[in-house]
């Protein structure tokens, strides 16, 4: 048995226009096999002698016909025409424009306004900094240039009599410091620390040569007279402290009493209030008559009256024992203060009866070189120097007032107007810096994203991202890499068309208008950019997205199969077959042994 298979799956992936002439190379061939002196209707399907290797396939072909003149061939469809082969590409949607905008300079965003899918022209203001600084640092550049200006100006002014008394008073300032330094020693502070300075070496001296008998008396009744004074002074504070305590319990017998007449008022007022009546007396017993408001207030009074008399002996009670303590303290501290004196006066002693030691002896040559220092600050070099300053500066101001009423130099002149050069310089930056505190669109378009927030650190950098992506939607694009194998059959105004990933079964139509010069290499692949520019026509593609590019040649002008023409060796009229249509693939059957 044998069975045919069908060549289907060879073809149903391509267009009818281009399987027919496969079509009709194979049917050619089939034909070409065939015996010429045999009739053509009569010629069945014959085997084909298999190989060693390989099953011979034997191919059915309707009856041929071959013509001794060339003949015209069928019409095809009015729309079948023939096209060399296309480039397919993938690529994304891009806009005309898409910008991550950012700050030229740092601050704080003040001011966001607009949002996302905000409508803008060329010019609109998006965003704006806090401009204070930048207000200030412009005024000063303004200032700053007046100043340079002035400068400039004063140069060829006369001095006014402010400039001249100001320069004047200088002079003057300077001449009185040189005074007050000349003037700060005077011949009486050199003859005091010469003085000093003699004394010092005495009493170094003294110290060589030992103690001297009056030294040792003097001493020995410096010990015996803070005696003296120690006891007198026990004595007199012990009787200050007598007299305090004494007067402290004399103002504690006033407290008693005082709080026994505030105690027998107040029961009394306290009865009087309760009864009416006068308080009765512990020698009668019972109550009194009622009494009148003048006598209930005179026991009110009376109550009133002891109170304070209370708080006054209070209050004297405090004073007194306050002075009884500070009584106490004295005595404590005044002998403590005599014994003290004993002591110094008693070391003195001892320091005067024992021989010289070595420190004290030292600390006599120190006092003799502080002695020598300080005559030396008198009258020495760094004297001299402080003349010297003094006398530069009084020197420094006459020369200023001087300068007054010279004609300006030309350095000057040079010196001053680079200064106003660089003023206006500093202002061009500060009004520059101004600016940019305003984010502007420079161009229209849509607002695809806002990043940023009232508050925020202004972004410098579109790293992670800008202040705001501003999109130009008015044209869409399609980028395409191309391989260099076919960007020499791409060309500008050459028509494609565009499939979305995202919106299927929908195409679109565009046109080449870019070309790249310049191939970007990736490994071993070399692609150039081609954008396509697509028609508008209200387009629901956005961008980023993924699409798929067909760019089509240019199509051939159809040439009916009627003028053409075949030779007998090459050409063969179809019979019994109708054309294929688009819609449906041929099926030719190639027979096959099982």
């Amino acid at each position: 048995m044998k069975r045919t298979h069908t060549l289907l799956h060879l073809f149903q992936s391509q267009p009818i226009y281009r399987l027919l002439p496969a079509l009709l190379v194979v049917l050619l061939l089939a034909a070409c096999s065939q015996s010429p002196a045999a009739p053509a209707a009569d010629v069945p399907a014959t085997d084909v002698p298999a190989s060693d290797t390989q099953p011979t396939l034997e191919v059915i072909v309707p009856p041929l016909t071959l013509p001794t003149e060339a003949v015209a061939l069928p019409t095809p469809d009015v729309n079948q025409f023939t096209r060399s082969s296309e480039i397919i590409a993938t690529g994304a949607v891009a806009a005309a424009q898409d910008a991550e905008l950012v700050f030229q300079i740092n601050g704080t965003v003040e001011q966001v306004l607009v949002e996302d899918g905000s409508k803008v022209q060329v010019g609109d203001l998006l965003a704006v900094l806090d401009a204070r600084a930048l207000d200030q640092a412009v005024r000063d550049a303004e200032a700053a240039i007046v100043s340079a200006q002035a400068d400039l100006a004063g140069l060829d002014e006369p001095p006014t009599n402010e400039a001249s008394r100001a320069a004047q008073a200088l002079v003057d300032q300077a001449v009185a410091s040189y005074n007050q330094v000349v003037s700060a020693v005077s011949p009486q502070d050199i003859a005091a620390a010469q003085a000093a300075l003699a004394e010092a070496q005495e009493n170094l001296n003294q110290r060589l040569r030992g103690a001297d008998p009056l030294d040792i008396q003097a001493a020995q009744n410096r010990v015996d007279q803070t005696q003296v004074q120690l006891q007198s002074t026990r004595d007199q504070l012990s009787q200050a402290k007598t007299q305090a305590e004494l007067a402290m319990q004399q103002a504690a017998e006033q407290v008693r009493i005082a709080q026994t007449d505030y105690s027998a008022a107040f029961w009394d007022w306290r009865y009087v209030e309760d009864y009416g009546r006068a308080p009765p007396e512990s020698s009668v017993g019972g109550s009194g008559p009622p009494l009148s408001d003048f006598s209930r207030q005179a026991y009110r009074d009376r109550l009133t009256q002891t109170e304070i008399a209370l708080n006054t002996a209070y209050a004297n009670l405090e004073a007194a024992e306050k002075r009884v303590e500070q009584a106490r303290l004295d005595e404590i501290n005044g002998i403590r203060a005599g014994e003290e004196q004993i002591r110094s006066a008693e070391i003195a002693l001892s320091q005067v009866l024992e021989p010289t030691k070595p420190d004290i002896i030292a600390q006599a040559q120190a006092r003799v070189a502080q002695a020598e220092a300080a005559l030396v600050r008198l009258v020495g070099p760094e004297r001299q120097a402080q003349i010297a300053i003094a006398q530069a500066q009084v020197d420094n101001a006459r020369a200023n007032l001087d300068r007054l009423n010279e004609a300006p130099r030309n350095s000057d002149t040079v010196r001053a107007r680079a200064n106003i050069e660089r003023a206006r310089s500093n202002l061009e930056r500060a009004l520059l810096n101004r600016e940019y505190a305003n984010l502007k669109a420079p161009f229209a378009g849509e607002v695809a994203q806002v990043n940023i927030d009232v508050g925020d650190s202004a972004p410098t950098s579109n790293m992670g991202g800008g202040a705001i992506r501003l999109v130009d939607l008015s044209t869409l694009y399609v980028e395409l890499n191309i391989n260099d194998v076919d960007i020499a059959r791409v060309s500008l105004g050459q028509s494609a068309v565009v499939v979305a990933n995202a919106l299927p079964g929908r195409q679109y139509s565009g046109k080449v208008v870019f070309i790249s010069p310049t191939a970007n290499q990736i490994g071993t692949v070399t692609n150039y950019l081609v954008k396509v520019e697509l028609e508008r026509n209200e387009l629901p593609l956005r961008v980023g997205m993924e699409v798929t590019a067909t760019l089509l040649d240019t199509p051939a002008t159809p040439t009916p199969r009627s003028s053409r023409t075949a030779t007998p060796e090459a050409t063969a009229t179809l019979e019994a077959e109708p054309a294929a249509t688009p819609d449906a693939d041929p099926a030719p059957t190639i027979p096959s042994e099982e």
